[in-house]
């Protein structure tokens, strides 16, 4: 039995990623954490409540994750952030099913009041 959400962070940045896997953790949940898109199997999709991820990455891009989890969980609540923030990156997010869109660096307070919202069922 599961007992805090669990979270996975896909970021090809691993001093971010780390650092974003300590301050989940720090706000009381499980932190999963792939430097690469593609090591985010059907299988760990399955098992998490939240999935955060950039958009530029080698080989899979934020956005081509986001198409495969929407078509696998449709209902699985996607945070993008990107270090190169622009409108028409925002509007292909939510219109891709992202619940919300930060721009790196994402601010800890703002993080963790998207989670507990997304968590509470309202960023579905």
């Amino acid at each position: 039995m599961k007992v805090h959400p669990r979270i996975a962070i896909v970021d090809d940045d691993d001093a971010l990623r780390s650092a974003l896997g300590r301050l989940v953790r720090s706000f009381g949940y499980e932190a999963a954490q792939f430097s690469r898109a593609a090591d985010l199997t059907h299988e760990e999709a399955r098992n998490i409540d939240c999935l955060v991820t950039d958009i530029q990455m080698p080989e899979m891009s934020g956005f081509e994750l986001l198409r495969r989890l929407q078509a696998e969980r449709p209902r699985l609540p996607i945070i993008v952030m990107t270090a190169y923030p622009a409108l028409h990156r925002e509007q292909e997010a939510l219109g891709l099913g992202a619940v919300r869109f930060f721009a790196k660096p994402i601010s800890a307070s703002a993080l963790e009041a998207a989670l507990r919202d997304i968590l509470a069922g309202g960023g579905e």
